[in-house]
């Protein structure tokens, strides 16, 4: 039915069709019981044995990619995206991490030295340009939401370099992106990076 679908779009006769094909939409919600809930929670471990173009991307990376490949100017006709062509452009896309009252944005030097000056907070390290970075956000976001008694903050490291490094600098700790830290007193009491970062790993290490 999907290809049947495909085809009549591709020959209506509309100037420029985008065909989105992505392989596994992660959602912050989990639709379909138990069955997704571990296949969201699987395959990110197994995607890599994968071809890339069968990686999975959250729902809002992919609305925004559909909406940037929309904006820009394109060749008419029809064509079909994959994985890779959307990660592509969502790096030419602009970033749209924002604080939120869940997650405060770190994007100066001031935020920085009150993250690292509380008694107790979380502060995630993220690439806007990295597929794990699209799914470990989830994660931090999940903690986040049902831990409000935790300040969690979200420091860009593609557009902030300089406080990326100063963090790694005053923690002490080799940078990496995705990465996370619970801090207590400014001190990391304990750091992951990549695969390692979840919701689940972040409550199990708070101090």
């Amino acid at each position: 039915m999907k290809a049947e679908a495909e085809g009549v779009v591709a020959g209506a006769g509309i100037a420029r069709t985008s065909l989105f094909r992505p392989s596994l939409l992660v959602t912050r919600e989990i639709r379909y019981g138990l069955q997704d809930r571990l296949t969201q929670a699987l395959f990110p471990l197994v995607a890599p044995l994968f071809p890339r173009r069968y990686h999975q991307i959250r729902v809002e990376d992919l609305g925004r990619a559909m909406r940037w490949n929309a904006e820009t100017c394109g060749s008419d006709g029809v064509e079909v995206l994959h994985y890779p062509e959307v990660v592509a452009l969502l790096q030419q896309a602009p970033p749209e991490v924002e604080s939120t009252p869940t997650l405060r944005e770190v994007a100066d030097r001031a935020t920085l030295d009150e993250v690292l000056g509380s008694s107790r907070a979380v502060l995630y390290k993220h690439s806007t340009r990295c597929p794990v970075s699209t799914v470990v956000i989830d994660e931090v976001f999940r903690f986040a939401e049902t831990h409000p008694d935790w300040k969690t903050y979200v420091l860009q490291v593609i557009e902030h370099r300089d406080l990326s490094d100063a963090v790694a600098e005053r923690l002490d700790v080799p940078h990496a992106s995705p990465q996370v830290f619970v801090l207590k007193e400014g001190r990391p009491m304990w750091h992951a990076s990549h695969g390692s970062i979840t919701a689940q790993s972040l409550r199990r290490h708070l101090v």
